[in-house]
């Protein structure tokens, strides 16, 4: 079954693919307001329950969504992701693998930092960890989940 794209998404799409051929240098730090508009989330959906998408992390079913009322759903969904409130990890087990990936992940972000400012290497000093988490809105998952009942780091 295929859907067919809505026409405000399908200019958004072809605005943004024109954007991206004219100017190949231009990053799209602005997406993030698109992600939520309700033409988007509700196309996104519709994509989702054609193809049987399965449960998210937080394990709502389609039945459970469509046992509520589906637009205050995506309401509540696109509110919640105006305010910043979902977060990709914040939810399932937490491996002891994850303080060796957080500390290659802040070696190689100090690394690109030293080489976006020109920095030599022994510069990664000039970004401490507090540097990375406060000012760069990076979150510590370790010590957020540490003491949940389901956390098994």
């Amino acid at each position: 079954m295929s859907l067919t794209t809505p026409i405000k998404v399908e200019k958004l799409q072809k605005a943004l693919h024109a954007k991206a051929k004219e100017e190949a240098e231009v990053c799209f730090y602005q997406l993030y307001d698109k992600i939520y508009r309700p033409d988007v989330l509700a196309f996104a959906y519709r994509l989702c329950r054609a193809n049987d998408g399965a449960p998210g992390v937080d394990g709502q079913t389609f039945e459970q969504i469509e046992s509520l009322r589906l637009t205050e759903w995506l309401d509540e969904l696109a509110k919640g992701l105006r305010n910043k409130a979902y977060r990709y990890f914040c939810l399932g087990p937490v491996s002891k693998a994850y303080g060796v990936v957080d500390a290659h992940t802040r070696h190689r972000l100090r690394q690109w930092l030293c080489g976006k400012h020109k920095v030599d290497n022994k510069g990664t000093a000039r970004y401490p960890d507090e540097y990375l988490y406060e000012q760069l809105d990076r979150v510590r998952l370790s010590q957020r989940t540490r003491n949940l009942p389901w956390a098994k780091a």
